[in-house]
């Protein structure tokens, strides 16, 4: 795949936007299925579904609150199953479970969580989840029966200053982290037994300056986030840097994502004045 050439096909919310559009907030991450693109909004706290194919709002997702149906900060998404959405809420300490169609809350996750930030799920149904508090900067793995089973603190000789993107590398089957405050992208295994590390100090164009969102695309290959270089970078599955992501500029690129028909997604903006776009590429 080529990602140089990547052509921009669509986008959603720009840079002069009209009081009240649903983009008016900074938004950090996003996961998108065949027909809804889900964001994590910071100044709702909430999930907003928007219209893959229109750009239109359809629904808000949880309410703001301390309950554990509420959701006070929103974060880091996954899908799980078919019809669910798991929420990471990073200030209410919870992960939770929503309908993806309805929006409504279905349960919450059984464990104690401290800052959770980010979340991802395997194709076998085992949940990543990245935790940023002081005291609790790890990830942690739980299996199908959702059962701890193992978790990591340190890369190599690196600790972990607080994870707040993953993703599940389902190719290869191992674990990509984003550890942006270090500005080290961690490759674990599915086990969670550090691999390799992509960092700032790599050579050439791949350096890497507070890498955020990461995806994984058919072939493996590791598209990165790098929000102080204002790129989407393309590494090879072993770490190497291959180009950056074509078709447009970037300012603060968060999360990038692969829709179901192949499809690259980025969440860009910027967090001062507040307003937030999606932008789609073809490779």
């Amino acid at each position: 795949m080529e990602y140089s050439t990547a052509k921009l096909v669509q986008k959603i919310g720009e840079e002069e936007i009209n009081e009240g559009d649903f983009l008016l907030s900074q938004c950090q991450h996003l996961i998108a299925d065949d027909d809804t693109i889900y964001v994590s909004t910071v100044i709702n706290r909430n999930i907003r579904a928007i219209d893959a194919k229109s750009g239109q709002f359809k629904r808000d997702i949880g309410e703001i609150g301390f309950s554990d149906e509420s959701i006070n900060m929103a974060a880091g998404m996954a899908f799980f199953g078919d019809n669910l959405i798991m929420v990471a809420d990073l200030n209410g300490n919870k992960v939770q479970y929503h309908n993806k169609i309805t929006g409504d809350y279905v349960k919450k996750f059984d464990a104690d969580f401290y800052f959770p930030a980010c979340v991802s799920v395997s194709k076998s149904n085992n949940v990543y989840i990245g935790e940023v508090g002081d005291e609790n900067k790890k990830i942690r793995c739980f299996n199908t029966e959702l059962v701890e089973v193992c978790s990591a603190a340190v890369a190599g000789d690196r600790s972990l200053t607080g994870i707040n993107y993953l993703v599940h590398d389902n190719v290869n089957n191992r674990v990509i982290a984003s550890d942006s405050d270090d500005g080290f992208v961690h490759v674990f295994s599915s086990n969670l037994e550090h691999i390799f590390s992509i960092s700032e100090d790599d050579s050439d164009s791949g350096q890497l300056n507070n890498p955020s969102g990461v995806a994984v695309d058919k072939d493996g290959n590791i598209l990165i986030c790098d929000l102080g270089n204002n790129a989407v970078k393309v590494f090879d599955k072993n770490g190497k840097f291959l180009s950056e992501l074509g078709g447009s500029s970037f300012l603060n690129p968060y999360d990038v994502f692969f829709s179901v028909n192949g499809s690259v997604l980025v969440l860009d903006g910027d967090g001062i004045s507040g307003w937030s776009r999606i932008q789609v590429f073809k490779v």
